[in-house]
């Protein structure tokens, strides 16, 4: 009996030790850079409604997927900015919101995320996130969405996500297939002025 309980320890000692050794990543949903994104970071942005849906173009959004994408992409931009020149201040933040918004209130959009199955609190993220688009994009003299995307892989931050939601698209700073609700506006870079 002895040593069946010395061999049963034995391989759980082993076990443990092999769980230690690697990176399990357990609750995570992304790594970017060295930064953890956690499955409670993500859930946190759902209602208990969330649930793929097909937006106004007939694409189909998957909620949670989406909201990691969004997290990821507030992450590049972020380091993108601090990098190139620093992060903008809060009143620069304020001013390019309210550009975003063009006239509509973050009330009436907070309206259109929850009826997609976002959380409240998803808005001011997803809102942010187009807002440091836009930044970066003035910050790289960018005239569309992939001269944002070529300047973010200039960066080299490296990015994983968890299978579940589907592989890191580099090229596109999107998550597998995921495509935008319809009801959330995709921030492109303004035309710069032609020379001369």
């Amino acid at each position: 009996m002895w040593s069946r309980v010395v061999r049963v320890l034995a391989v759980l000692v082993a076990t443990v030790a092999a769980l230690a050794a690697c990176d399990t990543n357990v609750g995570a949903a992304a790594k970017v850079g060295g930064d953890r994104i956690s499955e409670s970071d993500v859930n946190g942005y759902l209602t208990p409604a969330a649930a793929p849906f097909q937006n106004g173009q007939g694409q189909q959004v998957v909620p949670r997927s989406f909201v990691l994408q969004t997290l990821i992409r507030s992450e590049l931009f972020s380091r993108g900015l601090a990098a190139g020149g620093g992060l903008p201040t809060p009143g620069q933040i304020a001013d390019k919101t309210t550009q975003l918004l063009n006239g509509e209130t973050e009330a009436a959009l907070t309206q259109q995320i929850v009826k997609s199955g976002f959380a409240a609190r998803f808005e001011p993220v997803y809102l942010r996130a187009q807002v440091l688009l836009q930044m970066y994009a003035e910050r790289v003299k960018a005239t569309s969405l992939i001269d944002v995307y070529k300047a973010v892989a200039k960066l080299r931050v490296p990015v994983s996500t968890n299978p579940r939601y589907g592989p890191w698209q580099a090229a596109s700073l999107a998550i597998g297939p995921v495509e935008l609700p319809g009801f959330l506006k995709l921030a492109t870079p303004p035309a710069r002025p032609a020379a001369g």
